[in-house]
């Protein structure tokens, strides 16, 4: 198991209306992609990508 933290934090919102978690914001830690996007999040109430993500700075 690979023990390196995630590259940055983020504050992120699922947007999907109908969804339970819609407009609730989790802070998370994110690694970065190989490719672009280079952060990706994924709501795991409906199962949608989440594209509202905010990097938290010296969190």
């Amino acid at each position: 198991m690979d023990d390196t933290p995630p590259s940055i934090t983020a504050d992120v919102t699922c947007r999907t209306p109908g969804c339970t978690a819609n407009g609730i914001t989790f802070r998370v830690g994110l690694y970065a992609a190989p490719a672009p996007p280079t952060y990706r999040a994924h709501c795991a109430r409906c199962d949608t990508t989440i594209t509202d993500i905010v990097e938290v700075p010296g969190a």
